[in-house]
């Protein structure tokens, strides 16, 4: 957490991973702005409290509920999401390798389970680490994808950050307006939320597919 650099906003963050640190992390931002009011960083107000925070890929908005002075949940605004283009990759044991490359606070390659040939069960995503596919394919994306923001020009795409999609596991899913998420990060890390930057980057997607229509809802399922 650091001093704001913007009007308005309540404090900065910088998010860390394993290995450095992301533009943005929608779960990191929702704890951070629930712990500011539970603290008192920003003053509590009801029924809702925003929240503004500076993160390195902009300004985010977390709109907290707030029941007796304490948080009950949030809601969160991203940074503009965008698809950025959709490629082809060549990958050793693969072959060609169809990738949506997205924005939604971090630039993520999001890929079908299926093209993979692996299962989204945390069993499956580990044989897929431990095999070395996903460093595979995480090498093939960084020599093969150049790729950079239209507007802030010190981010760029990682291909450490690949975000799987398949199919909801949920038996009570509808399968028409839920997709499962997995974030998988510098090939070592898998998120056990549905990844807040991915799902903005996936619905940024499907929206320039023709895939999901303005005011239409989309569920997401983590790894867990």
């Amino acid at each position: 957490m650091t001093p704001p650099v913007t009007d308005g906003a309540a404090f900065g963050l910088i998010m860390f991973v394993g290995e450095g640190y992301i533009e943005m992390c929608g779960h990191g931002s929702i704890g951070a702005a629930t712990l500011a009011v539970d603290m008192g960083i920003v003053a509590a107000r009801e029924p809702e409290t925003e929240v503004v925070i500076d993160a390195v890929a902009g300004v985010v908005r977390v709109r907290v509920n707030v029941e007796n002075g304490k948080a009950k949940g949030a809601t969160l605004q991203n940074v503009p999401s965008f698809l950025y283009k959709s490629t082809t990759i060549k990958v050793p044991r693969l072959g060609e390798l169809p990738v949506d490359i997205a924005f939604g606070g971090n630039f993520v390659a999001i890929i079908e389970a299926k093209d993979l040939g692996i299962t989204t069960d945390v069993a499956g995503i580990k044989q897929a680490t431990a095999s070395g596919l996903l460093e595979e394919v995480t090498q093939s994306i960084d020599e093969q994808v150049q790729v950079q923001h239209p507007e802030k020009d010190y981010i760029k795409l990682r291909g450490e950050m690949i975000l799987i999609s398949d199919r909801p596991v949920n038996p009570e899913a509808n399968v028409r307006d839920t997709v499962r998420n997995i974030m998988t990060i510098t090939n070592k890390i898998i998120d056990r939320s549905p990844c807040g930057t991915g799902t903005s980057a996936r619905v940024a997607t499907q929206y320039a597919k023709g895939q999901l229509r303005l005011g239409e809802t989309l569920v997401t399922e983590s790894v867990i």
